[in-house]
């Protein structure tokens, strides 16, 4: 089959599975190469093990049979692994891995791995393995920050790190009171303790608005960040710090307990090394947070990749539709 559509629309299938976080990872992906190029996008879950074995085999895929012809298959979740194998030698589009994969690379045109899965540094020769610094995420960097509003980020226990109700009561009590200039806005998470959210509901600082983050709606916590010219996050919850670095506000990062020394409490130290974000005792001892060493946007960034690797002509078209346009 041919793997370019006879169209300039880029042609997208994006398989998922149920984890909110996967979706909000191809989400990041495809918003960045909409961006770009015009692009018709169609979901899929994975099938099953059973029919895409059978499919396999047979140089078919069946799901996707209704669907028009892709260019370009996105995949994010070790539960569409073989769906994205199946569905790429079945149409002979180009596919894309949203994470470091359980089988080798060479098996996909290409995967977007986190550097804390692969120590930072991409296989010597290995065109199909791009190293991206944390995972891919939906926000939109922004330049709408003010300098005196401020954005806490509340988390809980995770399966890397352990929790204190009163150490993380005691920081959030030591910012708001410290930097009073700045109107805080407090987001708790799913994960958030019923006892912490309570504690942090009473606390009476003139400059803090807690929020139930299960309260909030969708658009709320994006907004939020790409405002918030200073923003706090604990530091379990590593995919908001990436967010927020994202997003373009100075980014600090609440300590929590860890269960263990892991690649997930080593990428945030080295981002803490690197001086992407402030450590709270850096804060401490340096009064205020560093602005991130530069923009982050990874999700533009492996975008941008994909299309001049092989949809260069999607692009000069999209390019040539805007000159007419305008």
């Amino acid at each position: 089959m041919n793997s370019t559509s006879a169209t300039t629309r880029l042609i997208l299938w994006s398989i998922r599975d149920e984890k909110p976080g996967h979706f909000n990872q191809l989400r990041g992906l495809i918003r960045a190469l909409s961006d770009r190029v015009a692009v018709e996008v169609h979901s899929l879950s994975p099938p099953s093990f059973v029919e895409l074995s059978s499919d396999l085999i047979r140089r078919r895929f069946r799901a996707g049979e209704s669907l028009p012809q892709p260019d370009l298959i996105l995949g994010a979740g070790h539960a569409t692994h073989l769906a994205l194998l199946t569905a790429g030698r079945a149409t002979g589009a180009k596919t894309v891995l949203l994470m470091k994969p359980s089988v080798p690379c060479r098996w996909f045109d290409m995967c977007l791995i986190p550097d804390h899965d692969l120590g930072g540094t991409p296989p010597v020769g290995n065109r199909q393995t791009i190293v991206t610094r944390g995972v891919l995420n939906a926000i939109v960097p922004s330049h709408r920050q003010e300098a005196n509003r401020g954005l806490l980020l509340i988390g809980g226990r995770s399966a890397h790190y352990e929790w204190s109700n009163d150490e993380a009561l005691s920081r959030v009590t030591k910012i708001v009171e410290t930097e009073s200039q700045v109107q805080w806005r407090l987001t708790t998470s799913r994960r958030t303790p019923a006892e912490l959210v309570k504690r942090l509901q009473s606390l009476s600082f003139s400059n803090l608005v807690v929020y139930r983050g299960e309260e909030t709606p969708s658009d709320w916590l994006p907004d939020q960040l790409q405002r918030a010219g200073k923003i706090w996050v604990t530091e379990e919850s590593v995919s908001m710090v990436y967010e927020a670095l994202t997003a373009g506000g100075a980014v600090g990062v609440l300590p929590v307990p860890r269960i263990s020394d892991t690649r997930v409490s080593r990428g945030v130290m080295k981002l803490i090394d690197q001086g992407w974000v402030t450590s709270f005792d850096d804060w401490q001892t340096f009064g205020d947070l560093t602005p991130s060493r530069e923009t982050l946007s990874e999700a533009d960034r492996c975008a941008v990749m994909i299309l001049d690797r092989w949809f260069a002509r999607h692009l000069s078209q999209q390019q040539k539709t805007l000159d007419k346009a305008a």
